[in-house]
């Protein structure tokens, strides 16, 4: 798994959030002492309360908390048993989400549905899944998985404005809220309904009052430092909290006559509950949040309501206390039955009556256009999403086309907004570029052991420069240290948008392998020290299946163990090797590892001609095969593998010979213990998934497995047995880490041979 990855999050991003809560705090302070004045953005006296002139206009005002929101689906149920009519809803943070729900017309059982089943977590995950990004950038996060997400630019190195920018959540609210087209005013939904947001600038306080209501609900929500600012009307929003979580004062403003103030602010924490650094930085916080919410709570007034529900045990993010949470605003309210009474005397809810739901955008869209903030072309991001200006376009295919461009892994946030005029819809699509690009910078570290005859350990840094043209070409030039070193140049250059792309690396490698003797015994190591250059063209035929075909051209140096040197007369084997290589991939796993669906398809077919010690040129074919395939019920995984391989050599020297041992490649014997031109290979992998590990939208799973493996390599065709085909198992621990994939197991043959192995990274 990447740092970065489909739907998950590293610890190391974790880790990033602390340092993102810093800039959160300095920006509250701000905003404290700017609360106390009126700000810039004096709301308009709202429609509703204009209209209200039989009755005093009642404001619901619902404060941000996170998780603890939940206890506001609980106080509308309490209001709607009531018929209590609400003619105005203003919300911050979470309190904003439930307020934009209930004013889109749901009712208070639909959004207690609604939260129960929603995957929070998927909020802070703005990748896609493995499975559904193009198999290049596969290739390079199953190499590279360290992703902090530093970027670099001609002025230097940079980070983004948040650890997440807000893709994930942006899905998540739109699954929740539905698609509805933009609004000249709030006023015009089912309740009238205000966000409250916070100027980036400023601090100051931001009345969100017209537009397109997810855009609104997710500025509100746009924790500063952790999830990416809004930009609205050239302003850039966070999260409305800093400036005024508990908007009372809003409500008063626009003319509401009795408030109804929800308050789920945590109170400050007792010195005895103060431990850790998380903890001091969580009572800052709360210092600040109670100070804002203490000075709303005095602008009410008698006529007006607070409703505390008591959420102990509760924290900002435990979405798994979603029901205990709506239960305990229903109480909270209940509490205030004969108040709550009271004012519902003579009037009839305006929600259960006067207005049905906002319709929603169920037809189809019959138009695009772009607000492209890239330096990709308008014609490449219509061919990723598979669109083009004209429609008509359903509302899944949309959706369907801005995740495979959100694939493509330059795309900061895609948001959407939909016009209606003259019966036609049309749909502008607002493309965010990474600002902290176009350069990154990701990482690798690799360590294998195996307590007995070998010790691997590598560390690597991969600099990718993204968007070279206006189709996405991208040249990464990496470098690796170790037990292997590499330095590698790679040029991808897609041809327009016809599929086709033209490609070119250059490579220096140092590989050290143990040599073994007839007995198994392993007699010294050999260098090879290699020069590769590689030029062809490939063909893309979408983001699961590409073919490449290319001309390679390689030169190089084997030096021997003393052992084998004084037997054959030679310290160094100098050689030079020119191939064609056509190599097509078919890959859908959701990880490259602890796979729990999809499959994998490797096929790679070479044609070479090698000249070394004087001899004439050898000529070889080499075909290999790799097949995985995973499936998954509940807790359990099963995944089989199977490698074929050939390899014709037509000369005595043997280049091309396959190698085959080490953890889960016949465990019990050393890695690549077996060499030779003819493998055939099997291996059955069970795992059982033990735990999740949720740090704050990561998801970083334990599991426990055992293999069966069979197989071998043979130097004669002929010679291919089941018999003389090594049988092998392995037990093991296995953890899916923000670096890649932990190992520790134990491995034994059927001829006796065993070993204990200890990996953490990428796999040798």
């Amino acid at each position: 798994m990447t740092l970065l990855s489909s739907y998950k999050t590293s610890f190391l991003s974790f880790l990033q959030l602390i340092f993102g809560v810093l800039p959160s705090l300095a920006l509250c302070l701000t905003s404290w002492s700017t609360l106390a004045a009126s700000t810039n953005n004096e709301p308009a006296k709202s429609a509703a309360c204009q209209s209200a002139v039989d009755r005093p206009c009642i404001g619901l005002v619902l404060a941000g908390g996170g998780a603890r929101g939940s206890a506001h689906v609980g106080v509308l149920q309490a209001l709607e048993e009531r018929e209590i009519p609400i003619d105005l809803i203003v919300g911050t943070s979470m309190g904003s989400f439930v307020g934009g729900l209930y004013s889109s017309g749901k009712s208070a059982a639909e959004i207690e549905q609604l939260f129960i089943k929603a995957n929070w977590n998927s909020g802070y995950v703005d990748d896609l899944p493995r499975s559904r990004i193009p198999n290049r950038r596969k290739r390079h996060d199953d190499l590279y998985p360290i992703q902090l997400g530093i970027g670099f630019d001609a002025d230097g190195f940079k980070l983004p404005k948040g650890i997440f920018q807000g893709q994930g959540m942006r899905r998540l609210i739109e699954s929740m809220l539905g698609s509805y087209p933009v609004l000249k005013s709030f006023d015009d939904l089912s309740v009238s309904y205000r966000a409250v947001a916070a100027d980036l600038e400023t601090g100051e306080q931001i009345v969100l009052d017209r537009g397109d209501l997810a855009t609104a609900m997710q500025a509100s929500m746009s924790l500063p430092g952790i999830l990416r600012p809004i930009e609205i009307d050239g302003r850039v929003l966070v999260d409305g909290g800093i400036a005024n979580n508990l908007p009372v004062s809003v409500a008063k403003d626009l003319g509401a006559d009795i408030v109804i103030a929800v308050d789920i602010g945590s109170l400050p924490l007792p010195a005895k509950d103060i431990d850790n650094t998380f903890d001091v930085l969580g009572q800052l916080s709360n210092f600040l949040t109670f100070e804002n919410q203490q000075r709303a709570r005095a602008l009410l007034s008698e006529a007006d309501l607070l409703i505390k529900p008591n959420l102990d045990g509760i924290t900002l993010t435990d979405f798994s206390s979603t029901e205990k949470g709506i239960q305990a605003g229903y109480a909270a309210a209940n509490v205030q039955s004969d108040k709550l009474q009271s004012i519902a005397q003579n009037y009839t809810s305006k929600h259960v009556v006067d207005q049905p739901e906002l319709a929603h955008l169920n037809h189809n869209i019959d138009s695009i256009i772009l607000n492209n903030k890239t330096r990709l072309a308008d014609d490449y991001i219509f061919y990723r999403m598979r669109l083009s200006h004209e429609g008509p376009y359903t509302k899944r295919q949309i959706r369907e086309g801005i995740e495979r461009l959100y694939g493509q892994g330059t795309i900061a946030r895609v948001t959407t907004f939909v016009e209606e005029s003259n019966e036609q819809s049309t749909m502008k699509i607002l493309i965010e570029e990474k600002e902290w690009g176009p350069g990154y910078l990701d990482f690798l570290f690799s360590f294998e052991d195996n307590f007995r005859s070998f010790s691997l350990f590598e560390i690597g840094a991969a600099m990718r420069l993204t968007n070279l043209s206006p189709y996405g070409a991208e040249w990464t030039n990496s470098v690796q240290f170790g037990s292997e070193k590499v330095l590698k140049t790679d040029l991808y250059w897609p041809i327009y948008t016809s599929s086709f792309f033209l490609l070119a690396d250059s490579e220096y490698k140092r590989e050290i392998s143990n040599y073994f003797d007839s007995s198994g015994d392993s007699v010294g190591e050999v260098i090879n020290s290699s020069n590769t250059t590689k030029a062809g063209f490939g063909f893309e035929f979408n983001d699961s299946f590409d073919m490449i075909a290319a001309a390679e051209i390689q030169n190089g140096d084997i030096e021997l163990p003393d052992t084998l040197s004084s037997q054959i007369g030679l310290d160094v084997i100098d050689y030079d090797s020119d191939s064609i290589l056509i190599r097509a991939e078919y890959d859908t796993l959701d990880e490259a590892d602890f796979s729990r669906s999809g499959s994998k398809l490797d096929i790679a077919l070479r044609r070479s001609a090698t000249q070394a010690l004087g001899l004439p040129e050898e000529y070889a074919n080499k075909f290999e095969v790799d097949l995985s395939v995973a499936g998954s019920l509940g807790a359990h995984t099963l995944k089989p593998t199977l490698r074929f391989g050939n390899a014709y050599n037509e000369g005595p020297i043997g280049f091309t010979n396959f190698e085959l041992g080490g953890f889960l490649n016949l465990s019990g014997l050393d890695r690549d213990f077996l060499s030779g031109p003819f493998l055939r290979f099997a291996r059955l992998v069970y795992t059982y998934e033990l735990a999740k590990n949720p740090m704050g939208g990561t998801n970083l799973p334990f599991y426990l497995g055992i293999s069966a493996e069979a197989g071998n390599v043979w130097e004669e065709r002929s010679a291919i047995s089941w018999d003389s085909t090594f049988k092998s198992g392995a037990a093991f621990f296995g953890w899916d880490s923000p670096i890649g994939p932990a190992f520790l197991g134990y491995g034994r043959t059927n001829t006796q041979d065993e070993s204990f192995y200890i990996s953490l990274g990428k796999r040798f």
